[in-house]
């Protein structure tokens, strides 16, 4: 068993998914799952009960993500970050109103300071010499794998 903080994504852009899946695992966490839809990111939030959900709120399939998130919080008690370009259009609930947000587009630096205030992660992750030569970080998921979801 790992003790590594666990994040689940949801998230129904393939390349957004892709890159949050890639920086949450450099900052040493799990990815614990990757959702597109609503009642997919409940049910595996339901399994896998992360430390941190990080929640589009406009999904796949027409799915409401600012429902799945309310879900989450208040049925599951999980830690959730909403994720989205449409935070200011929105009317939002008590349950959710005090969740932080990351609003798109978004930076590296902008999610690597939520999940570090959110999980307690140190400020600085070393990169690897791969890395440091390269000048990115590499893929860990294909869009196929991601798209699959």
């Amino acid at each position: 068993m790992t003790d590594k903080p666990r994040v689940l994504i949801v998230e129904d852009d393939a390349l957004t998914a892709l890159f949050l899946q890639n920086l949450v695992t450099d900052m040493g966490c799990d990815v614990c799952g990757l959702a597109s839809t609503g009642p997919r990111a409940v049910a595996l939030a339901d399994y896998h009960r992360p430390d941190l959900v990080l929640c589009d709120i406009r999904l796949a399939k027409g799915t409401d993500g600012l429902a799945a998130a309310k879900q989450m919080r208040k049925e599951l008690k999980l830690e959730v970050v909403i994720m989205s370009g449409w935070l200011g259009e929105m009317e939002v609930d008590e349950v959710i109103r005090d969740l932080p947000t990351i609003r798109k587009p978004f930076t590296a630096d902008q999610v690597k300071s939520v999940l570090q205030r959110c999980l307690d992660l140190p400020e600085e992750v070393e990169e690897t010499p791969t890395v440091a030569r390269l000048g990115r970080r590499p893929p860990r998921a294909t869009l196929s794998q991601i798209a699959a979801v």
